[in-house]
């Protein structure tokens, strides 16, 4: 008789599995043993542009950096729209006073909302480039 826990071969009169303690029903039929399942196939990691198999890719630009850039310079041109309200107020507190400083602050904010949608469109447009190069060399290589 087997566990139906662990699938240990259980001695006679046992009412424990001596493996997992899980407790054994007596009047339950014999049962056979577990089916071994076969481990989950492993999947090959991504390897980094820099591996030995992927230089000669990265050497033909078929592998590319520039959307990692992208996302850093992305990240850097928000921050420094986020700030450009405040410069605004500082700049328009220096040359016209509080006017101008309540001016340059409402100014900055409205030029700060729409620059972060158009900035984010441009990073978007240059990333989809890449995404379409390389979903092209994908195919080419799948070609072969």
């Amino acid at each position: 008789m087997y566990c139906s826990n662990c699938g240990a071969n259980l001695p006679e009169g046992a009412a424990a599995c001596p493996s997992c303690n899980k407790a054994i029903n007596a009047g339950a039929a014999p049962n056979t043993p577990p089916v071994h399942m076969p481990p989950p196939p492993v999947m090959p990691s991504k390897s980094s542009a820099m591996s030995k198999g992927n230089f000669m890719k990265f050497i033909n630009f078929d592998i590319m950096i520039t959307p990692m850039i992208i996302k850093i310079f992305y990240i850097v041109g928000s921050i420094m729209i986020v700030l450009m309200p405040f410069w605004m107020l500082i700049t328009g507190a220096i040359a016209g006073g509080f006017l101008g400083a309540i001016g340059g602050l409402f100014m900055g904010v409205i030029f700060a909302a729409v620059s972060l949608v158009l900035f984010r469109l441009a990073c978007e447009q240059i990333k989809l480039f890449f995404a379409i190069h390389k979903e092209l060399v994908d195919i080419k290589e799948k070609q072969k």
